[in-house]
């Protein structure tokens, strides 16, 4: 069966997590300065978003299950090969922390945004793994 994905909303989502990254590359967290933790904070937020807006294009279009929330889109891009467990369990604390940053925006502490810088590497590995899943989709032809 062939599936047609909206891949350019996909590659606008992936662009936009490859300017998250060149960013947080940039960054530290210094809890004196305002600025570079609003930054990260909006990045790391915005990060999240561009994860889960591919993992439900993927999963909308081509894997059609139902996803109950955020967590359960990176459980489903695991279970269906689109990212590695290893990627998964990071973007699952992204996920946490962005909970945090929406929810409990006054409660966060700058050590809670070390992640971000961290392990910012996971968002060049998404872009990577999703780029490499569409791709042998392709070639299996299951997907335009």
């Amino acid at each position: 069966m062939l599936y047609k994905l909206n891949l350019s909303r996909i590659e606008e989502q992936l662009e936009m997590l490859r300017v998250c990254y060149s960013l947080a590359s940039g960054l530290q967290v210094r809890s004196q300065d305002t600025m570079e933790r609003f930054a990260l904070e909006r990045m790391a937020h915005l990060a999240v978003e561009c994860m889960i807006d591919v993992g439900n294009t993927i999963i909308d279009d081509f894997i059609m299950r139902d996803p109950g929330g955020y967590l359960d889109i990176v459980d489903i891009m695991e279970d269906e090969k689109v990212i590695e467990p290893s990627v998964g369990s990071v973007w699952k604390q992204w996920i946490l922390l962005r909970d945090r940053l929406v929810r409990h925006y006054t409660d966060v502490q700058a050590d809670e945004l070390a992640i971000v810088t961290e392990q910012c590497q996971v968002m060049i590995q998404f872009d990577r793994q999703v780029q490499t899943f569409l791709q042998v989709e392709r070639e299996k032809g299951n997907i335009e």
